[in-house]
């Protein structure tokens, strides 16, 4: 069967054009066949690197966006640990507002809503006039985090979206490269009419 199943990935379709090439070039009379191979190894070549990429882009957002929301958690255990130092009485008000949006879990996109629910309580707690002045320092530190969460979240977000086109510019190509098989089948048919059995070998498996 010359041609190669959808479902299988661009590196697939990049090996079945190697190895027509290289089996069809072996033999002078099918050799000629090869030129149309050729133009496509490039095109192959392009949408792999694409992948790889586009791949590449997105493990390294999504470690930098885990680092943040782990630095997020960290500012803001830190700010309940400077609440020790004072009387419950004093910040009564700003620590029970801290703690009704304090995180419960660890997990991707939960996480991220997490971070934006608690950005308008901090940025409340911050208006308050008695507020201490390390107490102040912290929430500014913790906001300016939660602004690197959400910046790093929709930046990934944006990656994720870019698969779809990547996938239809693929999906495009192997079209293009079944036809071409199939069109280089069919020529090797004709070609050796009494040893049909034996043409499966052009062809990657």
């Amino acid at each position: 069967m010359a041609k190669v199943p959808r479902k299988r990935s661009i590196n697939a379709y990049r090996s079945a054009l190697l190895y027509a090439r290289a089996s069809l070039e072996f033999n002078q009379e099918t050799k000629p066949l090869t030129e149309t191979i050729l133009p496509m190894i490039p095109k192959v070549n392009a949408l792999i690197d694409m992948e790889n990429e586009w791949s590449d882009s997105v493990v390294s957002a999504k470690g930098k966006l885990l680092a943040a929301r782990q630095e997020w958690k960290l500012q803001f255990n830190q700010l309940l640990k400077e609440f020790n130092t004072f009387d419950y009485a004093e910040i009564v008000d700003v620590q029970e507002a801290v703690l009704g949006v304090y995180p419960r879990g660890n997990r991707g996109a939960d996480y991220v809503n997490q971070v934006q629910f608690a950005q308008p309580v901090f940025q409340q707690v911050l208006t308050g006039e008695k507020l201490p002045a390390n107490i102040k320092g912290k929430l500014k530190q913790i906001l300016k985090v939660s602004d690197n969460v959400i910046k790093l979240a929709t930046s990934l977000d944006a990656l994720l979206l870019k698969k779809d086109g990547m996938l239809e510019k693929q999906d495009s190509l192997k079209l293009e490269i079944n036809r071409t098989l199939d069109q280089i089948d069919k020529k090797l048919h004709k070609m050796f009419p009494y040893e049909q059995r034996y043409l499966g070998a052009f062809f990657f498996k």
